[in-house]
């Protein structure tokens, strides 16, 4: 005889709770022996790359912007949606409204006003730019790799509490993986860190000739038998700006 137990168990698939979000939105998988297993073997063999599985891409055409939304709104909210085109248009307006509450952290960061709310309002999409600057408005600690460098801002002091963007060619992801401290510890040690995520270079002056080879090396730049002058140069033309 069917129980009321066994009918939930039963339903139990159907229904909306974060292990079904995070199963249907993120690909992840949330067999605890198969995470236990890939802990077992980071643990032998740290990665330095997150694995796919670990990452929810974007897949809408302004990425930088769902990328927010999400981390904003959270992934439980963004899987509501009923007509992405009229949310997004919603919510950029409401950003317009919040970036001219706080043109105090505009103003500090040197960012334009008139540049933020032009691409929110009239743009199909948003700059890298304008997503750090809606993160920062509302307080968010975070961290963006992209290839061999890392530009981060932590508000918080707790690593989990940083949100980690995985940044490529075509695609930005958020990542999601319970070993999101410890990839963020390794990004932090092995990449390129920029104080700058639009001119990760500061001129020659400003470094010593192991600083640049230390650069260099992050970047998997040969510069054997290279002057400081020839070093900078080299790492200046293999640059991929964030």
């Amino acid at each position: 005889m069917t129980t009321h137990v066994d009918i939930i168990n039963k339903l139990n698939q159907y229904m909306f709770t974060k292990e079904n979000l995070v199963k249907y939105f993120t690909n992840f998988s949330l067999d605890t022996d198969k995470l236990e297993s890939k802990k077992r073997q980071e643990s032998k063999q740290p990665v330095l790359h997150s694995k796919k599985n670990d990452l929810f891409d974007i897949l809408e055409k302004d990425k930088y912007f769902w990328c927010f939304y999400i981390i904003h709104y959270k992934l439980s909210s963004y899987a509501q949606i009923y007509n992405k085109f009229v949310e997004e248009k919603k919510i950029k307006f409401e950003m317009v409204e919040a970036i001219r509450k706080h043109k105090d952290i505009l103003k500090k960061n040197k960012w334009k006003k008139t540049k933020i709310e032009d691409e929110l309002v009239n743009q199909s999409t948003i700059s890298l730019e304008t997503l750090i600057a809606l993160l920062t408005i509302f307080n968010y600690s975070f961290a963006i790799k992209k290839n061999n460098m890392l530009f981060k801002k932590v508000i918080h002091d707790d690593i989990e509490q940083i949100n980690l963007i995985i940044v490529d060619s075509n695609s930005v992801s958020i990542c999601f993986s319970n070993d999101k401290a410890k990839m963020i510890t390794e990004y932090q040690e092995k990449l390129w860190n920029v104080e700058k995520y639009n001119k990760p270079l500061n001129s020659i002056s400003k470094y010593k000739i192991k600083e640049l080879k230390d650069i260099s090396e992050k970047l998997c730049l040969n510069i054997e038998g290279l002057k400081k002058k020839e070093i900078y140069a080299l790492i200046s033309q293999n640059i991929d700006t964030m």
